[in-house]
């Protein structure tokens, strides 16, 4: 996901991102370890 935002609106930015990460918490999310064979 890439957030784009008017220029030198990084707060704005960044208050996005936030709400989003908090809407979506995947950063506690992982993907499965692969099997050895």
């Amino acid at each position: 996901l890439q957030i784009v935002g008017r220029r030198f609106d990084d707060l704005g930015v960044l208050q996005l991102s936030s709400r989003f990460e908090t809407t979506r918490p995947w950063a506690q999310h992982r993907p499965p370890h692969p099997t050895q064979h």
